[in-house]
């Protein structure tokens, strides 16, 4: 040290300080032998003047020479540190920065620190900062073979730390990356490469042209010298730990081209030394014939190759951008060429095949000149042909400059360019240094794609393996935080594995970033998201699957010809949305006020009536973007369960202010519920009854099965409803448009989808265990048949044959499982799914090894996303659906197998059997805990068989196959299950004739599952069942095929009737039928009804549907909804179950049923609600045999085809809209003060078809067909009785009188029209039995003939009431 502080005796106290800390620094990091410690501090201390320029006299006391590892262990936020800054110098950099950088992004913090080392080769390639404390690894624009294994000083570098957590610290610690040229610290060329001295020529170097027509003629142990220009850079390959590059020459004219395949493990540093239009010689290359590139030759490097860098300045680092000032250059001036030395490695040929690979990359160049921006749509290339809705672009090869703006998700390689150019480099290897937003890049041969996936930017540039990447530039900002998750790194391996396309693997990015926004970490695990979506992308993604990848071929070829040389732009791609955004997405379109059909002869009751129930659906495949929905299937929340117990039966007040607010609904109580982290949505869900031993298989019905609550789906098919209920006053049709009369505005919105059409994405435990079952009782028949054929091979033939003069019939081969009404699939074990075929799955759905060929696989990404070979096992699956994540069956025991089950867990069971079941009503019970008192509370029953003694088990047996103990023979309990409360959610999914598993955990004590019963009195009889109330802690688990059935089948089921069984039982008190609904009318009653409707229920709301069967026949059905909450799905076009209802008969003799507090309503069948199809022809009926059947016929629809042979009555009158009294100037009642009037007519006719006549009533909407005018001539007469007021006309004698005047021109105009051709003509009507006619017994009529009068028993007219008409 003496000797070193001799050189400064001149300093300052503080500066010798300063000087002895650099020099104990120096001396303990062993860069130099002892004897050269001084010298080398000498050395750096005059770098360190010489960078400072105008201040070289002083030194910068502020800054401070650190070891690499303090750097690494304390330095946990992106620094840079440049030696040459002032103060002013900085702050302009800053505000340079902030203005270049997008928000959220801060220009990187100074540090005033210092670094020496030696450069050196580190693992994968990579450079690395090495002093005696550690190292770190660096990038730089520019790499120049004279720093490798040199000591320098570096005064400007950015330090970038590592955000994730890493394996080793060194990974951890970041890397460096240097903005300006390294010093060097020693002058001479101690521990530096050796190199040749300017001036020496290669002797024999061709040109480009010579050296590939040399490729025709192999000749053994000739070497080649090419010089060239070079045009592109491939990325580093690591294939079976063989790591290779390839550098592609090119001549003056850019007329021919030359690969050089660089294999040699010392000649891969040349890529780091080389950049684009950079001149070269590369001497000692062989012909080699590379088999995987079907026989084409290339040139090859040999031990002896050496790389000749012809531009003088090719590796002399100029002024850096990222600084404001000119940075000294320390490169020997007697050396322009550099030749690498060589290890002695003989590859050949390169033949790898059917290997797994792994990759690794750098693509650090020097400059090149810049380069146009090519973002305009007008860059769209190439021939289209269009097919279906796929249609095929050609992309076109270009190259590009830009700064990265946006990292959309760092493992997926997906990145923005200038704001507005998508980048993919998921087609190569993954970058030794990720991009950062803010570093300004160079593109050579990349392809520009032109909207290939609507969920990217419209303008894309991806990367293949014929692309040169380059990073001009290093970013001055620290980032916009985390750019993706670490798994997302699975993501390129999962592009190489399953040849995805350009678009499905955009498609698949943006989808992962939806999953991941609406369900982990509340419904998925991190790890699973990538799985889940590519399970979710084999569901919805229709498109066909890219060839198999050959990497040589991408690489060599000429013409270039890649994957991404012909992309697929997709019609329709499906676009994945969250239940939030779904709801709000056809809540905002809302339901549009449409005037109900003859709205404009609607008194105000009427009217208003008409408009209180509205409805819009719109189906979610059917836009132009079709929709898919994820989430977990469930029931609903005990949040939304408790806020509803909790929430007060308010009235809401009304206001005439227009600016009302709109409530909304979008779950229910007592419906299943798709959810997310998003947000929760109500349900109308049903399913095809798949057991082999019911009767009814594969008929739809309602949602029964337990498994699915709780399993992950994807929903592709479904249909939105939008229920609006409306509390208006308008006076009339005219006045839709002033939304002042509307009082109170209701939205109820909820899906209606079938779950044939669900996928399942990660299945629960229960649906697990279903699905485990059921294949295994698919492989056993199958097994079961097999063993069949095979044991007397022929028998059937032979025998028919033996039996003599009967027919030879061919026994078919017949699929295993056939029996069971399985596919073969299903029955055959099977390979894993693709789902299973990716990292972060657990033991049970790990994937089948793969073996990948170079030319089908990239090298591999990371470690960590290999999956561990493991054996296929058999999937089970539901027959019409797909289960994308299937548990694998090892064993037949499933409470060993399945997670979850095999977990001690004391509790009691019993398997019962669903005979009834009650509506949800509002009943009186305890609120809370008992101490808020009694309260209304949403409760229902079922009537239920227990068919098994309560068995106690040590685990949680869920919807395992009863037992023999459970299927004890005893007689059958009866039992009344009472839900209360939170427990109303199990209404749903508990459906009569089905079997279900009641489970209570925690306890071995039977009898809570003992019901109370009445006590009995002698003398007295019991009638009732023992109830037991359902708590909340209790499951319900469906047993869809005991394996012991003798109890099962005992019990028959239920007999359900039809509209028509209705209209033609004997009179029965309590009936449970069903039917298609074909209308639906909302009823109420101004008196009695609350003025709002509440989040939970509508109060006073009575509903009148029209349930039809498929003869045709309707039946009117009403329902009281005030007292139970509303029950959703009863729209037209949905089948109904409707159970508890009482069957009654009008004075009229007219039937129809009316709803009771036990009454339930089920949706077992969706119908097209959305586009339904036109309904069948109503059949043509004959008018005598129509009414000689009346009676029976009530409730049929039919067309009559006849002749109108007179007008018994016409009544027209300008009627009141708020009394219906007749109004002239003003209403006629002098109480009512009403402005608004409405045209209403009422028409009564005789029509005879030849076997009979009836009296068909007209109404309103029909009159103006029916009387033959247009639309002139009938809104003429409505003006000339707008004085009269009112206008009946009746039969009397031969022609048609009126009460008044009968002057009137008016008068005598409607009475000549009513006998004219007009009216009198043959038409076709549409017709039903009036509902308000009196069926009465045959009378008298007399008949005069001449002097004769003839007396004879008639039967009553036929009344009918006309639907539509059609003149003939």
């Amino acid at each position: 040290m003496e000797d070193f502080m001799k050189h400064f005796k001149d300093k300052s106290e503080a500066e010798r300080d300063w000087l002895k800390e650099l020099f104990e620094c120096v001396s303990g990091q062993q860069l130099c032998a002892e004897e050269r410690v001084c010298d080398a501090c000498v050395c750096l201390v005059t770098r360190i003047q010489e960078t400072i320029g105008a201040h070289a006299h002083t030194l910068p006391l502020s800054y401070r020479l650190l070891p690499v590892s303090e750097l690494v262990a304390r330095q946990h936020v992106p620094c840079v540190s440049n030696l040459s800054w002032g103060t002013n110098q900085h702050r302009a950099w800053v505000r340079e920065a902030e203005s270049l950088t997008l928000a959220n992004c801060k220009a990187l913090s100074r540090v005033n620190l210092l670094l020496i080392g030696c450069l050196r080769e580190g693992q994968g390639r990579e450079w690395r900062l090495t002093d005696g404390s550690g190292a770190v690894r660096c990038e730089c624009v520019s790499f120049s073979p004279l720093w490798l294994n040199r000591a320098f000083l570096l005064p400007h570098w950015n330090y970038i730390p590592h955000n994730a957590p890493q394996h080793n610290q060194e990974e951890a610690g970041g890397y460096l990356e240097l903005i300006g040229s390294p010093l060097p610290l020693l002058s001479d060329r101690e521990g530096g490469l050796a190199v040749q001295p300017r001036g020496v020529e290669l002797s024999g170097a061709m040109g480009v042209r010579e050296a590939t027509e040399c490729l025709s003629n192999r000749q053994r142990g000739l070497r080649l010298h090419v010089k060239g220009t070079v045009r592109s850079l491939l990325p580093l390959l690591v294939i079976c730990g063989n790591s290779f590059f390839i550098l592609r020459l090119t001549d003056d004219t850019n007329t021919h081209t030359l690969s050089v395949l660089v294999t040699e493990s010392s000649c891969l540093w040349w890529r780091d030394c080389l950049s684009v239009d950079q001149s070269v010689c590369v001497s000692a290359l062989r012909v080699c014939a590379l088999r995987s590139w079907k026989g084409n030759r290339i040139l090859c490097t040999t031990d002896r190759s050496a790389l000749h860098i012809l531009s003088p300045d090719a590796h002399v680092h100029t002024q850096h951008t990222h600084a404001h000032n000119t940075h000294n250059t320390y490169v020997e001036d007697s050396l322009s060429l550099v030749e690498l030395g060589l290890d002695q490695c003989d590859t050949g040929t390169h033949t790898d095949a059917q290997t797994d690979t792994q990759m690794d990359t750098d693509t650090d160049t020097q400059d090149a000149p810049a380069m146009p921006n090519i973002v305009d749509a007008s860059e769209e290339a190439g021939p289209e042909s269009v097919q279906a809705a796929v249609r095929v672009k050609q992309s076109k090869v270009i190259s590009y400059q830009g700064v990265v703006t946006e990292v959309v998700n760092e493992g997926a390689g997906l990145y923005v360019i200038d704001g507005k150019v998508g980048l993919c480099l998921a087609f190569q290897p993954t970058l030794r240094r990720s991009l950062r937003q803010g570093d300004t890049i160079e593109l050579y041969d990349v392809h520009f794609l032109y909207r290939p996936c609507p969920d990217s930017s419209p303008s894309m540039l991806c990367a293949c393996l014929r692309t040169s990447l380059k990073v001009t530039t290093f970013s001055r900002s620290t980032g916009s935080g985390v750019t993706g998750n670490r798994d997302d790194g699975a993501l390129p391996r999962l592009l190489l594995e399953k040849n995805l396309t350009v678009a499905q693997y955009l498609w698949l990015s943006h989808v992962i970033n939806q999953l991941r926004d609406s369900l982990v970490p509340t419904l998925v695990r991190e790890g699973r998201v990538c799985v889940m979506s590519h399970c979710l992308l084999e569901c919805v993604w229709s498109g066909e699957r890219e060839k198999r990848r050959d990497i040589y071929e991408e690489m060599l070829n000429e013409p270039h010809s890649c994957l991404l040389s012909q992309y697929c732009v997709y019609g329709s791609v499906c676009e994945c949305v969250s239940v939030r955004r779904c709801v709000s997405l056809f809540q905002s379109e809302g339901v549009s006020l449409v005037p109900p059909a003859g709205a404009s002869s609607l008194c105000q009751t009427e009217l208003n009536a008409a408009l209180s129930w509205s409805h819009r659906t719109a189906q979610g495949n059917r836009r132009q973007r079709p929709l898919v929905l994820v989430g977990v299937l469930d029931l609903p929340t005990r949040a939304h369960c408790s806020e509803e117990h909790t929430q007060p039966r308010t009235q809401h007040t009304p206001t005439d202010s227009p600016q009302h607010t709109p409530s909304r609904t979008h779950w229910s109580h007592h419906t299943l519920c798709l959810r997310d982290q998003t947000g929760a949505v109500a349900c109308v869900v049903t399913e095809t009854s798949h057991d082999d031993d019911d009767d009814d298989e594969g008929v739809q019905r309602a949602v029964f099965n337990t498994a699915w609550i709780g399993s992950l789906v994807c929903v592709q098919k479904f249909t939105v409803v939008t229920e609006q209920f409306l509390q208006s006053d308008f006076p009339s049709v005219r006045h839709l448009k002033n939304n002042k009369y509307i009082k109170h505005t209701h939205y109820r919105v909820y899906l209606q989808f079938s779950l044939d059409d669900v996928h399942i994405l990660s299945p629960s435990v229960a649906m697990a265990t279903h699905l485990l079952h059921a294949g295994e009782r698919r492989s056993r028949g199958g097994e079961k048949r097999r063993r069949e054929e095979h044991k007397e091979p022929g028998g059937k033939r032979r025998k028919m044959e033996a039996g003599g003069g009967q027919k030879e019939e061919q026994v078919k081969d017949k699929n295993p499982g056939e029996e069971e009404g399985m596919t073969t699939a299903s029955a055959q074990p099977t390979p894993a799914t693709p789902s299973a075929q990716l990292p972060g799955r657990t033991a049970s759905a790990q994937p089948t090894p793969t073996t990948a060929t170079p030319s089908a696989q990239l090298p591999g990404r990371t470690a960590s996303a290999q999956a561990t070979p493991t054996t296929a096992t058999p999937s089970a699956q539901l027959p019409g659906r797909t289960a994308s994540a299937q548990p694998t069956a090892t064993t037949a025991t499933p409470s060993a197998q399945l997670p979850g089950n095999n977990r001690p867990c004391p509790s009691v069971s019993v398997v019962i059997r669903m005979d009834e079941k009650e509506g949800v009503a509002w009943k009186n019970a305890v609120v809370g805990s008992g101490a808020e008192g009694a309260g209304l509370c949403l409760g229902f029953s079922v009537g239920a068989a227990a068919i098994g003694p309560t068995v106690g088990w040590g685990w949680n047996p869920r919807n395992e196959p009863m037992t023999e103990r459970e299927s004890a023979r005893e007689k059958n309990r009866k039992v009344v299950l009472v839900f209360s409360g939170q427990c109303v959610r199990w209404f749903p999914v508990l459906q009569p004739d089905c079997c279900y598993r009641l489970v209570v955990t925690d306890t071995q004590d039977s009898s809570v599952l003992i019901g109370s019963s009445v006590v009995e009195r002698r003398g007295v009889e019991l009638h009732t069942s023992p109830s037991l109330l359902v708590r909340s802690d209790w499951k319900f688990y469906s047993l869809t095929r005991p394996l012991l059935m003798s109890p099962y089948h005992q019990l028959r089921p239920s007999r359900v009737m039809s509209v028509s069984d209705i209209l033609d039982c004997s009179p029965v008190d309590v009936v449970c039928f069903q039917g298609f609904v074909s209308q639906r009318n909302s009823l109420y009653d101004n008196k009695t009804r609350n003025t709002g409707l509440t989040e939970t229920h509508t109060e006073g709301l009575s509903v009148r549907l029209t349930l039809c069967d498929q003869s045709g026949r309707s039946l009117q059905v009403y329902l009281d909804l005030s007292h139970t909450p509303y029950p959703p799905g009863l729209l037209p076009g949905n089948t109904l179950l409707l159970s508890g209802f009482q069957r009654k008969v009008s004075r009229t003799g007219n039937v129809y049923c009316k709803s009771l507090p036990v009454s339930s309503v089920t949706v077992i069948s969706l119908g097209d609600i959305s586009s339904p199809q036109a309904p069948p022809s109503p059949p043509t009926m004959h008018l005598g045999h129509w009414g000689l059947q009346c009676g029976e016929n009530r409730g049929i629809v039919g067309t009559v085809r006849g002749h109108v042979v007179c007008v018994l009555s016409l009544q027209l009158q300008w009627a009141c809209s708020v009394c219906a009294s007749v109004y002239t100037k003003s209403c006629s009642r002098s109480q009512c003060f009403s402005n608004s009037s409405v045209f209403k007519g009422q028409a009564k006719c005789v029509v005879e078809d030849g076997t009979g006549e009836g009296q068909v009533w007209f109404a309103s909407e029909q009159l103006q067909r029916l009387l033959g005018l247009v639309d002139s001539q009938w809104e003429g007469l409505q003006r000339a009785l707008r004085v009269r007021g009112l206008l009946r006309i009746y039969t009397s004698g031969r022609g048609l009188v009126c009460d008044t005047d009968g002057t009137d021109p008016v008068l005598q105009y409607v009475v000549c029209l009513c006998s004219s051709n007009a009216v009198c003509r043959l038409v076709s009507l549409t017709c039903k039995t009036n509902t308000h006619s009196r069926t009465s017994e045959e009378t008298l009529k007399r008949f005069s003939r001449g002097e004769r009068d003839f007396m004879t028993r008639m039967n009553p007219p036929l009344q009918l009431t006309c639907i539509s008409i059609l003149t003939e």
